[in-house]
């Protein structure tokens, strides 16, 4: 999954266990990463500047479920920007609960 590979290089999880970025900019990669995953699923398309779900249908893991169901359940908030902050909000959680 994008979204775990970019905590894993972005979080010290062998030693320290801090981050190795500002914990704002892994946020902000990890809600892009999880757009990206749905993306590359087929589940959503970007058109500049807008989201757009293109078949709602599961993908086989919770987190990027509940990421493609907010965006169903929203849709009069298409701008990625929009979309990446709200994410971005709960991105590490989700993340590290996920792996």
């Amino acid at each position: 999954m994008l979204a775990d590979d970019f905590f894993l290089v972005s979080w010290d999880t062998t030693g320290t266990g801090k981050p190795r970025l500002h914990v704002q900019g892994i946020a902000l990669g990890l809600a892009g990463a999880l757009i990206g995953e749905l993306v590359l699923h087929q589940r959503i398309a970007v058109r500049g500047v807008r989201l757009d779900v293109i078949d709602s249908e599961d993908v086989m893991d919770k987190v990027t479920n509940r990421v493609l169901a907010d965006i169903g359940d929203s849709p009069h908030h298409t701008d990625v920007r929009t979309w990446l902050a709200y994410l971005a909000q709960r991105s590490v959680d989700d993340v590290g609960a996920r792996l």
